[in-house]
């Protein structure tokens, strides 16, 4: 069988449509990281997002598709994690198909977590990958569960082994999610090596805001079959109701988002650096911030 289609082939079959599990911004099969800073409830996130595919109700401003969830948490243990998953049904207010939610907490695997750029340790996470027989796998967080083998094994390295195996869950049809850290400058992205990202079929960067409160802001910095215009970036609250339970709330973000632009530009970043850390198109930044024309001055020439 020939390993190449010409274009004639490629038209001719049916188109295959996506399998949107969460709005237009996840599918099945996609390799996604949810990456931020410490503190920004990117696990509260992750679980009441997958926990909502788990009862197939609407998380934020999409529905979900309903799926099997299998959560791998290297830094929490079984009772943080029962505390967790108890904190998440009470916010979103939900009961049946608790089964359809697994997770493996990190002292479950032994006395230390297993390593993802271990390939005996890979096995080991696919063999409770298949025995699962989920749909969605988590692994939260890259730092806990992906270490060096040796001094002189580089983030590079780790992810060398690690992105081929993640190909092989993705051709399986399984949707994996990464939970992943930035550092000091959230503007370059997930802690480690750059060559990362370029696996990736979509990045949600969850963004602190200024104020002293359970909020986020949330972009999509990376989009591979789908468009700013369908995943526009929303503020997001996690806050109590007045029995003391969480609940989320989100709201587009407008106004917002013209000021942080201002600002961020007033602190000297380009507009190409504004629009990739925010997740918008250049131009969207551009509205805001407009190109300014270049006057040039009129010389007479000289007589020759």
């Amino acid at each position: 069988m020939s390993l190449f289609l010409d274009a004639r082939q490629a038209v001719s079959e049916p188109a295959q449509d996506r399998f949107h599990i969460w709005g237009p911004g996840m599918a099945q099969g996609n390799l996604i990281q949810v990456v931020g800073p410490r503190g920004v409830m990117k696990s509260r996130f992750c679980m009441a997002l997958t926990m909502s595919m788990a009862h197939q109700r609407k998380f934020l401003n999409w529905p979900t598709a309903l799926r099997t969830v299998l959560y791998f948490d290297g830094e929490l243990g079984r009772q943080s994690m029962a505390s967790r998953v108890r904190e998440a049904i009470k916010s979103l207010e939900v009961e049946s198909f608790l089964e359809l939610f697994r997770f493996v907490p990190y002292d479950l695997m032994g006395d230390v977590s297993w390593n993802l750029s271990d390939p005996y340790d890979q096995a080991r996470f696919e063999d409770v990958i298949d025995e699962s027989g989920s749909h969605v796998i988590v692994f939260d967080n890259l730092l806990t569960l992906s270490r060096a083998r040796n001094d002189r094994d580089s983030d590079f390295a780790q992810w060398e082994r690690i992105s081929p195996w993640f190909s092989r869950l993705r051709n399986k049809g399984l949707t994996v999610i990464l939970v992943h850290h930035t550092g000091k400058d959230a503007t370059r992205g997930g802690l480690g090596t750059s060559t990362r990202e370029v696996t990736l079929d979509a990045v949600i960067a969850l963004q602190p805001t200024p104020n002293q409160r359970s909020e986020f802001e949330l972009h999509f910095t990376k989009r591979r079959d789908f468009t700013a215009q369908e995943t526009p970036p929303m503020l997001v609250e996690y806050i109590p109701d007045e029995t003391g339970v969480s609940h989320w709330y989100w709201k587009p973000l407008g106004d917002e988002v013209d000021e942080r632009i201002k600002a961020m530009h007033g602190s000297g970043m380009t507009r190409a650096q504004i629009a990739r850390e925010l997740g918008l198109p250049f131009s969207r930044v551009s509205q805001v911030i407009p190109v300014e024309k270049k006057v040039y001055e009129q010389r007479e020439l000289p007589n020759i």
